[in-house]
């Protein structure tokens, strides 16, 4: 098992309506199972009013939040860049007194997505993701609706050049 902490998951095509057309950021990848966060799927306003009611801060950051995927969608996280580390992962609880200033170095999530034990490592044998290395420019592009295009862009791949996963012989 090749170790995927702080790789970026580009989803190749596939008719999981949750997954179609993400990257996710894997902040851990281990034995037991692999803890990633979708970095393209900003939350509907709808849901943003729901959320300003348990957010525990009155933190702002100038880009949308971000649905991080399907489990725990009642945790908040927030994504910082710093030079030292890939990503730091901030939590509910260490986000009060961030440096509003720097917005751009921070990108707030909920919920995440969550493998079982091999289970990422069998998707990605069977094609239904591409690893890339994390990319800090595409992990807190501004523009969330190109950060799927542009991971593909790094490969020198389009979007429509995609196919779903057709398994192997």
């Amino acid at each position: 098992m090749t170790d995927l902490t702080n790789s970026l998951l580009i989803a190749t095509p596939t008719e999981d309506p949750f997954f179609a057309g993400t990257i996710i950021y894997i902040n851990q990848h281990e034995s037991r199972g692999s803890v990633g966060l979708v970095l393209n799927k900003p939350m509907k306003m709808e849901d943003q009013i729901v959320f300003e009611k348990i957010k525990p801060t009155e933190f702002k950051t100038r880009s949308p939040v971000l649905i991080g995927g399907p489990i725990s969608q009642n945790t908040m996280f927030m994504l910082e860049r710093k030079k030292d580390q890939p990503v730091n992962i901030l939590s509910q609880q260490s986000i009060e007194g961030l440096d509003e200033e720097n917005h751009n170095n921070y990108q707030m999530i909920v919920g995440l997505a969550g493998w079982s034990s091999n289970q990422l490592d069998e998707e990605i044998h069977l094609g239904s993701w591409i690893v890339i290395p994390a990319d800090l420019d595409i992990i807190f592009h501004p523009k969330i609706e190109q950060r799927y295009s542009l991971a593909l862009q790094s490969l020198g791949i389009k979007p429509h050049q995609l196919a779903p996963a057709c398994g192997h012989a």
